[in-house]
């Protein structure tokens, strides 16, 4: 169907630049010590940048975890189910240390969460019960 007209009223697609770019986020992680981490920052910032992983957050946002309590027969499960986006999501988040923190560094982890992990490229560890669709 051709267009029946230009649209002019919408902000461009953000993507294609460095999430942390952003002066405010650079000068508090350098104030509260945590500058040595701002490389790897930037490197998230890059990737969460993409249009590809802001595709996969908007389809992990429309759709969210479901709980599966009983298969189809009437069988206790207690399953949850993911959309596959949210383990690739999950694992970008593993393999940049946001999800614990970093050895030596207690306090820090706040503000430096773009701090790799050791495990970098590792998938997730999931429960036995989690399926993806």
């Amino acid at each position: 169907m051709p267009p029946t007209h230009e649209v002019t009223n919408q902000v461009p697609l953000l993507a294609g630049h460095d999430l942390a770019e952003d002066p405010t986020l650079l000068e508090g992680l350098r104030r509260e010590g945590a500058g040595w981490a701002e490389a790897e920052l930037h490197e998230l910032g890059v990737l969460a940048g993409t249009e590809r992983v802001q595709e996969w957050g908007r389809l992990v946002n429309e759709n969210p975890p479901k709980l599966r309590t009983h298969d189809r027969v009437g069988n206790r499960i207690d399953e949850v189910e993911f959309h596959p986006h949210w383990h690739e999501l999950m694992d970008v988040a593993v393999s940049h240390g946001c999800t614990r923190r970093r050895g030596g560094r207690t306090g820090l982890a706040h503000t430096s969460r773009a701090r790799p992990s050791s495990t970098s490229g590792a998938r997730s560890k999931r429960a036995t019960r989690v399926r993806s669709r």
